[in-house]
Order: structure tokens, then C-alpha cells, then sequence
């Protein structure tokens, strides 16, 4: 992967197994990064980053953002359950790679 294009479907706003697929492989290799915004957000929630990690491989993905509208980032959202019974999102994007672009709680 080397761009946005290649890295998401921009025909449909439901993830494709095929992006999940290079999400996951992402991950496994540890080519995920963190954004600054991403690691602020999550510390101030208490949220650890291997949380939100294990939430991108084993909750739901459960849509994608295909515009910037409103300050959003292009991506895909998953949620899941962390210690403590908390629900989270993480937003997995692309910036010169995927990249956690943020992580916060769901109240």
C-alpha cells in the first residue's frame, strides 16, 4: 500500500473484507502508527493503546468515513469493549500509512 486509494474502497461506505484484511495484516506486522491526536485522546480517556489495538482486531468494524467532512478523517471505525466495561471507537486512516487517527470513549 502506498496510498489512500489503494488502501480503501471509495465506491462503498461499508468496509470491505479486502481492507480489513490489509488492516489486519498492517497490524500483525506492526506497521500500524499512532497519530499525536490518537495518543492524546487515549491517554486522556485512560484508554492504553493495546486496547485500541485489540478493539482494530477483534470488534466490529462498523463503518467508513469517505470524506473530510467536518473535521473528519477518511477511514474505517471500529468499536469494542475494553477492561473496566468500556466501549471505545478507534478510526484506523491512512497517513503514509494506516495510522490510528483517533481513539475515544462512547458514553
Amino acid at each position: 500500500m502506498t496510498s489512500l486509494e489503494q488502501a480503501f474502497d471509495f465506491s462503498t461506505d461499508l468496509p470491505q473484507g479486502w481492507e480489513l484484511n490489509l488492516i489486519w495484516t498492517a497490524l500483525d506486522r506492526d506497521l500500524i502508527l499512532v497519530s499525536p491526536h490518537a495518543d492524546k485522546e487515549a491517554r486522556a480517556e485512560s484508554i492504553p493503546i493495546e486496547a485500541a489495538l485489540t478493539v482494530i482486531r477483534h470488534g466490529l468494524a462498523l463503518g467508513k468515513d469517505l470524506t473530510r467532512l467536518g473535521g473528519r478523517q477518511i477511514g474505517i471505525n471500529f468499536e469494542g469493549k475494553i477492561a473496566g466495561n468500556r466501549r471505545i471507537r478507534i478510526k484506523v486512516g491512512w497517513l503514509d500509512g494506516y495510522t490510528v487517527v483517533t481513539v475515544h470513549r462512547i458514553v
